[in-house]
């Protein structure tokens, strides 16, 4: 299985070689095999989770005031999936990309849906790549192995 991303260029905060990601997912079960799928891969990777699109904008708004404690370090990468309460997928691309602050952060949508109309609606609103949930564990692994290398290659 090949991930295709569109590269971007990373304006963080941080003078760390620390990679964060952001982790916009409600089910804990998925945030618990994603967890575990990176902690096969040998890099230095940070997972934040958040449970909905408002807790990530809430997360992302503290990075700005935050900026110098980086104690809510800007991510390098989010990855976000599309159906979750209050604020879905969708909507928190969409204002992601309508922030200053957050346009050039790569977003990418990973999710059990592979309807082309989701697919289509994650491209236009300028997702990085678009994810297909796997249905086996060894198949998220190699998906987060090509997520680090990614996170390797823009930084």
């Amino acid at each position: 299985m090949t991930v295709s991303f569109r590269k971007k260029q990373l304006q963080t905060m941080s003078n760390t070689q620390q990679n964060y990601i952001l982790l916009v997912d409600d089910e804990p079960g998925n945030v618990l095999l994603i967890r575990r799928a990176m902690s096969k891969v040998e890099r230095n990777i940070q997972i934040q989770a958040v449970e909905d699109g408002e807790q990530a904008v809430n997360y992302l708004k503290k990075t700005v005031d935050d900026a110098y404690l980086n104690n809510y370090p800007l991510p390098n990468l989010i990855v976000t999936d599309i159906k979750m309460p209050r604020m879905n997928g969708m909507e928190l691309l969409a204002w992601i990309k309508q922030q200053p602050n957050f346009v050039n952060l790569p977003v990418i949508v990973l999710s059990s849906s592979g309807e082309m109309e989701d697919i289509n609606q994650a491209t236009e609103l300028g997702a990085s790549s678009y994810i297909v949930r796997p249905g086996s564990f060894s198949e998220l692994v190699e998906i987060m192995k090509q997520l680090a290398t990614y996170l390797n290659s823009v930084q």
